[in-house]
């Protein structure tokens, strides 16, 4: 009954009562293959070593009856399934260890099989499949009539309500999940947000203190600040002869790396703010291991990465390891960088945060006391005028030996955006609520004293070789103090702040942050600008004229090409050069072909364009209009190809529904090597044809658009995709999605729940009645658009602009403005 496909017993050695959902005996309703031994041309071939596996099956339900058991044991997870909260859910990030779940639930229902009427839509659930998930709404019910009743209210949900029965229950009651009926999702996801109007990633914290902020006002937020950090100095003062005698006791390695650190005040106040990794001073104290088993961190989610081999053996393996690496320790041939590099070493000697130097292996193993030890390479890398200092442990095997079992969620870019988005929204809405993920709500209060508008300046302040200010430690772990040092940079603690004037810009209205610029010139009509920094474009462009001049590229030149120019795209609309990744994708995998000539130029060409024509992306944080949603699907039944759209414009207006018409030419094209299944193409298709055709409409607007093609839909998320065909068409909907600047968010719905299924089978109009919409013309796509999606050259042909819009033009701040 878990997936064999031969009778048998599996057993488990397990702590009594972890296993025991899964003893169940076949109930003899399939047949089971024999036990025979097979000859065949290389022997005999006994079945009894590949029904030793576990069954994909039988592991699932193991993996879920253990994390029961886990849970009831008092383990925490994340919530795994949409909340009651799905409407406006501020952190969708914690919900589950994807960057954000679907917005809509897959079923409205979670109920016993012989309490839901028998002609709603139903899928039966597997026994190893547990509800009530996390943020799910429980009830319990008795009778079919129950569950009637239950349709009205919340089946227009977006969430998921589980029924359990409440007489005569087992607890092994075979369940079913109910779907939406189309007209169901239409209701259901009308009022949805979308995800980017959302401050995804900010701690509760972090939103109190800006509410703080503006309710106490500028001279009371300087008194604070002043008394707190006067307070502070008296500490630190206070215990200074304590953290003296504590230094004397340390390693005397860790004695000079740690000079200078307050760590008892910085372990009270880490008390004081309930951090989550008490721990964390005592690992600071002591120094962090390079290799072996990582301590666990409360500040960051729990995710376990195994070592790939032992310390142990890793040691056997010093002596051959350490030969190897200096092998590789030559010079880079830039005298430059190199000199830099040996600058910087001898710095951070007089600092004391390495030994050194030793001109011998023998000196070493003698200053150690063993010929047992390894070495890392430390080689430059040059970053415009900087030369940044790498320590090769991948090369060296040090990471082999590390097991981690946390892992990281930063404060990026994207939670400090959050964190403006935040200040704006408040400072124009006073009096509104904000509710906190504890569940606490707080009003928001504005002081006189910040007057009318919002005068916003930001700059950003880095911990100077923050890395090398802790004792011998595995990279990951610098996070954790990064996670509380955010908040408080202070000299008292004895952390060394980046005071060299380019990276301690003066605050002003523009300034940079990780590789990008953010201006707050128009933060008071609550518009927030971002854009690459200029100096890295510059970078970029020198870059692009020297490898066009030499003609040709080599692989580790394409690889690191792709690398930068991966994150340079994400601040341009539409993510425009994946057309061009692809290309370079291709040179770092199988290396120069002089065939390729004609093509790179043609690349290099197109990416200096991409940056020279695309403008800053505008996110705006007053946008109140409604979140448009645009459902579609295709078809393929019997070889007869049909695709539709359902567009909800506006929450007091039905849906426009449209079949949309797949040309001849394309089904012929997409099926020219044989393939009979065509259903992934006729299901991004309509996207593509959707979003042209409305797009004047939809300029500037923030888009929902839902897909019941879990392939087609993680392609349309990561604007990529293997297949040329798809790849081409995925091309086109970046620069479509550029060209109106439209904020497209893609997530699920369910097959059976999707309302563009009608209208993919030529019942546009039934569908429209059922919707209570409008019945719009045949979409059609634009004939130059059909071309390119015939090209054999698939994103060759789009870089050499086969669109029909490649001016850069931004339709949708025009409109907007």
């Amino acid at each position: 009954m878990w997936g064999s496909t031969r009778n048998k017993r599996t057993t488990f050695r397990a702590t009594p009562g972890l296993c025991s959902g899964l003893r169940r005996d076949c109930d003899g309703s399939h047949e089971h293959l024999s036990w025979t031994p097979t000859a065949t041309p290389s022997g005999v071939v006994f079945p009894t070593s590949g029904e030793a596996e576990y069954t994909k099956e039988l592991a699932a339900a193991y993996a879920a009856f253990s994390l029961r058991a886990l849970q009831l044991r008092g383990l925490r997870t994340e919530r795994s399934h949409v909340g009651p909260g799905v409407l406006r859910p501020r952190d969708l990030r914690s919900f589950t260890r994807k960057r954000v779940p679907p917005l809509l639930a897959e079923y409205w229902l979670v109920a016993p099989r012989d309490c839901v009427p028998p002609e709603w839509p139903q899928r039966p659930l597997p026994k190893h499949v547990l509800f009530p998930k996390t943020g799910d709404e429980v009830i319990t019910v008795s009778s079919v009539a129950e569950v009637r009743a239950l349709e009205a209210t919340n089946a227009v949900k977006p969430s998921t309500l589980v029924a359990l029965k409440a007489l005569a229950a087992t607890g092994a009651e075979p369940m079913v999940g109910v779907l939406r009926r189309p007209q169901q999702t239409v209701l259901a996801t009308r009022c949805l947000s979308h995800p980017l109007e959302l401050n995804l990633p900010l701690p509760d914290i972090l939103v109190k203190a800006v509410v703080n902020v503006l309710r106490v006002g500028p001279r009371g937020i300087a008194f604070h600040r002043a008394t707190v950090l006067q307070k502070l100095l008296v500490r630190a003062e206070a215990l200074k002869d304590r953290e003296r005698e504590l230094h004397c006791g340390l390693h005397p390695g860790l004695r000079k790396v740690l000079a200078g650190k307050n760590t008892i005040l910085w372990e009270q106040l880490l008390r004081e703010s309930h951090f989550p990794d008490l721990g964390l001073v005592d690992e600071v104290r002591g120094g962090f291991e390079l290799v072996g088993p990582a301590n666990c961190s409360g500040a960051f989610p729990m995710a376990y990465k195994p070592p790939q081999q032992s310390v142990e053996k890793l040691m056997q393996q010093a002596v051959w390891r350490r030969k190897n690496t200096i092998s590789k320790c030559k010079p880079t041939g830039d005298t430059a960088a190199d000199d830099e590099l040996w600058s910087q070493t001898l710095g951070e000697v007089e600092q004391g945060w390495i030994d050194g130097p030793y001109w011998a292996e023998s000196e070493v193993s003698e200053r150690l006391g063993s010929a047992e030890w390894m070495c890392t390479r430390r080689f430059p890398i040059v970053q415009g005028p900087k030369v940044r200092i790498i320590d090769d442990c991948l090369q060296s095997g040090l990471n082999l030996a590390y097991a981690a079992y946390n892992k990281l969620r930063l404060m990026d870019a994207d939670a400090f955006i959050s964190l403006v988005l935040l200040l704006i929204r408040c400072s124009h809405q006073p009096g509104s609520m904000i509710q906190l993920d504890s569940g606490e709500q707080l009003v928001v209060k504005r002081h006189p004293e910040w007057g009318d508008g919002l005068d916003l300046l930001g700059k950003t302040l880095d911990l100077s070789a923050a890395y090398k200010q802790l004792g011998c430690r595995p990279d990951t772990k610098f996070n954790r103090v990064l996670d509380f040092m955010v908040g408080l940079l202070s000299t008292c603690l004895g952390w060394n702040v980046a005071l060299q004037p380019k990276k301690n810009q003066p605050f002003s209205q523009t300034f940079t942050l990780l590789g990008i610029e953010l201006s707050l010139k128009t933060a008071d009509q609550g518009i927030l600008k971002v854009r690459n920094k200029p100096d890295r474009v510059l970078e970029l462009r020198a870059e692009l004229d020297r490898l066009l001049s030499q003609g040709y590229m080599k692989r580790s030149e394409a690889s690191s090409l792709h690398g930068r120019l991966n994150f340079a795209q994400g601040q341009l609309h539409g993510c425009p050069i994946k057309p061009a990744l692809k290309f370079l994708s291709q040179v770092a995998a199988n290396g120069w072909d002089d065939a390729l000539a004609d093509d790179f130029k043609l690349v290099i060409g197109y990416i200096a364009a991409c940056f020279a024509t695309d403008s800053p992306r505008v996110i705006h944080a007053l946008d109140s209009r409604y979140a448009i949603k645009l459902f579609t699907d295709g078809a393929w039944d019997n070889r007869i190809a049909g695709a539709g759209a359902v567009l909800q414009y506006a929450l007091d207006q039905g849906p426009k529904v449209a079949e949309v018409v797949v040309p001849e030419c394309l089904i012929e094209h997409w099926g020219r090597h044989g393939g009979t299944q065509l259903i992934s193409q006729l299901e991004l298709f309509p996207v593509l044809v959707s979003l042209v055709s409305w797009g004047p409409q939809l300029a500037g607007r923030r888009i929902l658009a839902f897909i019941d093609n879990n392939g087609v839909r993680d392609s349309l998320i990561k604007g990529s995709s293997p297949l040329p065909d798809h790849f081409v068409m995925l091309s086109m909907i970046a620069w479509v999605a550029r060209r109106y600047h439209f904020t497209l968010w893609f997530t699920r719905v369910a097959s059976e729940s999707n309302p563009a299924d009608k209208p993919s089978r030529s019942q546009a109009r039934e569908a429209a009645e059922e919707l209570g919409g409008s019945l719009e013309l045949p979409l059609t796509l634009d004939d130059v658009l059909v071309k390119g999606l015939l090209s054999k050259r698939s994103f060759m042909d789009m870089c050499q602009g086969s669109m029909p819009f490649g001016d850069g033009e931004n339709v949708g701040e025009r409109l907007w403005q």
